[in-house]
Formats: C-alpha cells, sequence, structure tokens
C-alpha cells in the first residue's frame, strides 16, 4: 500500500495528519516486528533444531512477537477495526511488561562497575526506559482522537483493547 493510497481517502486536512500517523505507526510497528524476529530468530531455530518441547510457555513465548504482532500491524494497516483493538492490545501488553521488568529491576539493581556496563546490560533500566517511552509514545499517538475516529473505535473497543492487553500480559506472567 503507498502513501498516497494512506492518505487519499482522508479528505479533511485533520484525517490527513491521521493518515500520517498511522504511516508512521505502520513503519515502527514493522520495524518492532523486525527487531523481534532478529531478536528471537536464534532461538527459536535452536530449539526447532533440538527437538525442544512445545509447551503453553514456549508458544506463547514466540506467538506474540512472531505472530500477534505482524497480524495486528498488517489488519492495522488495512486499517481494520480489528487492527486497532489487537495492535491496542498488544501496546498495552508491552507496555505492561515493561513497567512489571522496570519494578523487577529495580528491586535487585546492583551498581555497576562502570557506566558502559550499566548501558550494555539488556535490562539496564536505561534500556527499559527506553522500551516504557516508545510503547506509550505508541499507545498515545493510536489513542488520539483522530485516529479512533479512522478507525471507527467505540468505548467498547477501548475497552476490548485493554482487556487483551491484560490477557496477554497474564499469559506471560502465568505461563
Amino acid at each position: 500500500m503507498s502513501t498516497e493510497n494512506l492518505l487519499s481517502d482522508l479528505p479533511d486536512p485533520a484525517n490527513k495528519n491521521a493518515g500520517k500517523l498511522i504511516l508512521w505507526i505502520s513503519i515502527l510497528m514493522v520495524l518492532l516486528f523486525l527487531y523481534q524476529l532478529y531478536t528471537q530468530l536464534g532461538l527459536l531455530m535452536y530449539l526447532l533444531r533440538n527437538g525442544h518441547a512445545w509447551t503453553f510457555e514456549t508458544i506463547t513465548y514466540f506467538a506474540r512477537p512472531l505472530f500477534f504482532l505482524p497480524l495486528a500491524a498488517g489488519l492495522f494497516i488495512a486499517r481494520k477495526n480489528i487492527g486497532w483493538i489487537l495492535l491496542s492490545g498488544y501496546l498495552v501488553y508491552l507496555t505492561a511488561n515493561t513497567i512489571i521488568l522496570i519494578v523487577q529491576t529495580v528491586g535487585k539493581e546492583q551498581p555497576a562497575t562502570d557506566a558502559l556496563n550499566a548501558l550494555s546490560h539488556p535490562l539496564s533500566i536505561d534500556y527499559l526506559s527506553g522500551w516504557l517511552i516508545f510503547n506509550t509514545g505508541c499507545l498515545y499517538f493510536i489513542f488520539k482522537k483522530d485516529i479512533r475516529e479512522v478507525y471507527k473505535i467505540n468505548r467498547k473497543s477501548i475497552i476490548a483493547a485493554v482487556i487483551l492487553g491484560v490477557a496477554l500480559t497474564l499469559t506471560a506472567i502465568l505461563a
């Protein structure tokens, strides 16, 4: 889908801004999927090669970023109401998960020997804070009124997205 197609069905200037936001969010979600694929492909290939037992925990661990995210992003790009709900729910999950990780990391924070070591640790407060800003920023823009109008989002859709995010978070905690 070209940029012109994304913007063409939005006649007024407010909706053109919404179209640009949708385009940027879509690009960010594709990049997020590629990042997730890059970071998890090695582990996935290892498990497939070594005949690892596929438990509920393993399936949900890979399904959320490698199946759910591209499905949600694709439907969001296609301007489907369900795409907005799925993507919002996924971002609620990412935000909640990041907050949980921040709380856990702060609880066992060890003094770093040097600044470079603190920044390079994958679960450093700086790293997690960056993810929190990214996730809440995406949620902020998706929940803007003009974006919700494009997707015809009502109160029930917002509640469905939040419930979905909570359900995804619970599968991460309980799995």
